[in-house]
């Protein structure tokens, strides 16, 4: 008995050390590709899905010598189309009141969550909105191919704990996931004011179920339209 738990145990700490490395050079491949299909895009969703069962993400980075320009945060707005309710704005709860108040205590499991779901969309310098939309718009269905499941959760979620607050309400046509991005200015001299960017990433209608496509669409920031994402073979 103690030699097959000990074979077990050995087991264990080949696969552990095996899933971080393939976790991490999956990672960086997935990062420098911008790719979603082959062999490496199954591999990684099997990394990712030890991952979510055994705690040990691996997106992790330094802060040094490069520093984060912008801080994102999700919300969702909720949108009908009777001409009678207005669209609603709902907050992540970790997006401060007051910017002068950034400090933040707790949350730290949504704020986790939520980190999955939105993608940071900035212009570089030197460039315009238009030279990189083709870059977002990729990003962007990436996203949600990756984490559609999380994203039509969180949406859900979000329209139930509003719906329970207000439950006059009819069930909303659109219910969308937007990432507000403040711009962040460099380390030493004055910083700018703080300057924030809302943009759509990504929408689910309520009333419609495709069968052939994701319950969550992409927005296209090339056409400023959401697109649907039709379902990767092999994948639910």
């Amino acid at each position: 008995m103690k030699h097959i738990a000990g074979g077990c145990l050995g087991l264990f700490v080949v696969g552990q050390l095996f899933y971080l490395v393939a976790a991490n050079i999956l990672g960086v491949w997935q990062f420098a590709s911008a790719q979603d299909d082959g062999w490496p895009t199954a591999a990684q969703a099997v990394t990712e899905r030890w991952a979510d069962l055994t705690g040990q993400p691996q997106n992790w980075s330094l802060f040094a010598p490069e520093v984060d320009t912008a801080s994102t945060f999700a919300a969702v707005e909720l949108r009908w189309d009777d001409g009678i309710h207005p669209p609603v704005l709902l907050l992540s709860d970790n997006e401060p009141d007051h910017l002068d108040r950034f400090f933040r205590f707790g949350r730290s499991r949504l704020r986790r969550y939520e980190s999955l779901l939105i993608v940071t969309l900035q212009v570089p310098a030197g460039k315009e909105e238009d030279d990189v939309v083709d870059g977002w718009r990729e990003r962007i269905v990436n996203r949600v191919r990756r984490q559609w499941g999380p994203m039509f959760a969180y949406l859900r979620w979000r329209w139930i704990e509003y719906q329970q607050q207000h439950p006059h309400l009819p069930l909303p046509k659109e219910v969308r996931l937007l990432a507000r991005t403040y711009a962040i200015g460099t380390p030493g001299g004055l910083a700018p004011p703080l300057r924030l960017v809302q943009r759509p990433l990504a929408r689910r209608l309520p009333e419609s179920e495709p069968s052939d496509a994701l319950p969550i669409e992409a927005f296209n920031p090339v056409v400023n339209e959401f697109d649907p994402v039709v379902r990767s073979r092999g994948r639910p």
